[in-house]
């Protein structure tokens, strides 16, 4: 079977897991292009908020549609004890969707995400 999102899909998606999470980001967008998630959005500071980037990679480990992230970065702040719980977030996004299934390769590439799988 193949699952595919777009642009608009994975934004929908990763802003109900970033709220799920409790993770502070607001206005999530999420492109896709040449083998990279960019997740982009506001972090809510004390008195203001303040742009934040994420830039995941996938990869299929033990039958699992997986991420890592490869940048996480915020102006002036250093979010790099963010990075186990962004990976989470960004993996779980998608792995409810994928549950029942074995993820035989993706292909992320001109604003889509392709998984192929198959029924356990």
């Amino acid at each position: 079977m193949t699952f595919v999102w777009n642009e608009a899909e994975a934004t929908r998606l990763a802003a109900e897991r970033v709220a799920l999470e409790g993770l502070p980001i607001s206005n999530v967008n999420v492109t896709l292009r040449s083998g990279t998630l960019r997740l982009t959005g506001n972090v809510a500071l004390l008195f203001s908020s303040s742009p934040v980037t994420v830039e995941a990679t996938p990869r299929v480990e033990e039958g699992q549609l997986r991420f890592t992230v490869t940048t996480i970065a915020m102006s002036g702040l250093d979010l790099s004890g963010w990075r186990a719980t962004v990976e989470a977030a960004i993996t779980n996004t998608f792995a409810g969707i994928l549950s029942g299934y074995d993820v035989q390769s993706y292909a992320l590439q001109d604003g889509e995400l392709r998984v192929q799988a198959i029924r356990r």
